[in-house]
């Protein structure tokens, strides 16, 4: 993140957002509430981060970040995950319902469309491009991680990060 020293001072620096499990996203808002921009930027040409190194530090990493990242909105949450499943997900279930109905050609296009999308960002990205061909598990996978961080804090249980708990 970089920022105008101006813009930084103005809306307390990272002690504005010092209970924040997601800083960056929370610095972002202030920044704008400040009047400032805020520009996202594909970089993946110059930098390269690796945050997680196993299974469970995704999951965890995640699990700390995606509902908090929304605010605690569980209505928010709610159409977050309708929205994945539905544009996602589901169009596995009718690709396997055009494969019974022995009509695949014309019951694969949603799934095709989805694919197309995520390989163009995929490419755009730097990213491997047959990582599109598992977009939907993905999906469902950042729905089940997203559900999980909803359940951890509507239940007063905490996130455990890299050895790290938080509330």
């Amino acid at each position: 993140m970089l920022f105008q020293r101006e813009a930084y001072e103005k809306i307390g620096g990272h002690a504005s957002v010092k209970k924040s499990l997601v800083e960056d996203v929370h610095i972002g808002r202030k920044i704008k509430e400040a009047g400032y921009y805020v520009t996202l930027v594909n970089i993946t040409k110059a930098v390269t981060c690796h945050m997680y190194e196993t299974n469970k530090e995704v999951w965890e990493g995640f699990a700390k970040n995606s509902f908090p990242g929304l605010g605690r909105n569980i209505v928010l949450t709610v159409g977050v995950i309708l929205f994945y499943f539905c544009f996602f997900v589901f169009p596995l279930f009718i690709l396997g319902y055009g494969v019974v109905t022995n009509m695949t050609l014309l019951y694969v296009l949603p799934l095709f469309m989805i694919s197309l999308l995520k390989l163009i960002v995929d490419l755009v990205t730097n990213q491997k491009w047959w990582l599109c061909l598992f977009f939907p598990l993905s999906a469902l996978a950042f729905i089940c991680i997203l559900s999980y961080s909803a359940f951890l804090s509507l239940t007063n249980q905490r996130f455990t990060w890299k050895g790290r708990s938080y509330s």
